[in-house]
Formats: C-alpha cells, sequence, structure tokens
C-alpha cells in the first residue's frame, strides 16, 4: 500500500523496504541509463530515494499512476501501491504552457540579481575612492606633523582603511560568486 507524499517532498529513504522494483522499470533503466543488470535495481531505489513527487499522471492505456522525479530521472509507481513500474529520462524540454512562465520567472531573478551587484560594485567604487583620499589625507597629515603620536595615529588610521578596502573587495567577489552560482543554476530549468 502507498502512503501519501505532498507535492514536492521526496519518498523517503525509509521507504525502501516496501518498494518493488518490476523488470520492466529494470530493463528500461539498463537500456536509458546504461546501468548494468545486476546494479538495475539498487540504482533505481537509491535515486527514487530522493526522488520528488510531481503528482498523478494518466499514461496511454488511461491508468492512474504516480510520478516522482530526481536529477531528470522519471520514476512512474503505482496509483495505491509502492510499485516501480518504468523509469525513464526527463523529457528534453518543458511544454511551451510550463517553459514560458518559468522562463519569465528566471529571467526576473537574473535581472534582480545583476541590478543587485551592479548596485554594490558601484557603491563600493565610490566607497573606495573616499577611503583612498581619506588615507591621502592622513598620509599628508602624518607627513607635515611633527609629533610621532599623531603621526603614529595616522598610520593606524592608514591601515584600518587600508583593511577595509581589502574586505569591501571581498564583498564584491562573494556577490560576484553568487550571481554567478545563480546562473549556473539555471541550467538545471533549461
Amino acid at each position: 500500500m502507498s502512503h501519501v507524499i505532498p507535492i514536492g517532498e521526496p519518498f523517503g529513504a525509509a521507504d525502501q523496504s516496501r518498494v518493488v522494483v518490476t523488470n520492466h522499470a529494470i530493463d528500461e533503466a539498463q537500456r536509458k541509463f546504461g546501468v548494468p543488470h545486476k546494479k538495475a535495481d539498487g540504482w533505481i531505489r537509491s535515486r527514487l530515494a530522493d526522488a520528488q513527487f510531481i503528482g498523478e499522471h494518466t499514461n496511454e492505456d488511461g491508468k492512474v499512476t504516480r510520478l516522482f522525479a530526481f536529477n531528470r530521472i522519471c520514476f512512474i509507481l503505482g496509483r495505491h501501491e509502492d510499485v516501480v513500474i518504468t523509469t525513464h529520462p526527463q523529457y528534453k524540454s518543458a511544454p511551451a504552457a510550463l517553459r514560458n512562465p518559468i522562463r519569465g520567472i528566471i529571467e526576473k531573478e537574473i535581472r534582480k540579481s545583476q541590478r543587485k551587484l551592479r548596485a554594490l560594485e558601484k557603491r563600493t567604487r565610490l566607497d573606495k575612492a573616499d577611503i583612498r583620499v581619506e588615507i591621502a589625507e592622513c598620509e599628508r597629515r602624518a607627513v607635515r606633523t611633527k609629533s610621532e603620536s599623531v603621526r603614529a595615529a595616522c598610520q593606524a588610521r592608514v591601515s584600518a582603511l587600508t583593511e577595509h578596502l581589502a574586505t569591501l573587495d571581498e564583498d564584491v567577489r562573494k556577490a560576484q560568486a553568487e550571481h554567478s552560482a545563480l546562473l549556473k543554476g539555471v541550467a538545471v530549468f533549461v
């Protein structure tokens, strides 16, 4: 007997003991994914554990089954029993009715990330220019003064400002890395 799983939730590793993998599913894993026949049962079970429930699916014969997916692999299970009927690769591209709204969301997130990155880069350039001006003023003051304590204070301030410059550069590098990770993540949906 199957258990109820909300959409988007993983099948779960604990439920593997009651899963039955059909010979057809094993043959399909071997044929479509190149999995050796002897390892196909374990290969299917390990991926099914992480697969997310997508919804109920009606096949060509009108039979209602459950669809799970993981890493672009579809698993078709019985509607009321945890039997893996078949497995196949996900479609190369989603239907336009799904692809177009998702593309819009992705493009919006990319634009938002780009704006955030550009704003940080601009703010950082301005901050760094102000810091360099202050460093120059401190260095000038240190040269002009006769007091050792003022010279030491100026040098300490220059050191602190130089450290702050490095922190600003690191913040920009982190933001660029986050933006790059977002762009690479888009590949999952393309």
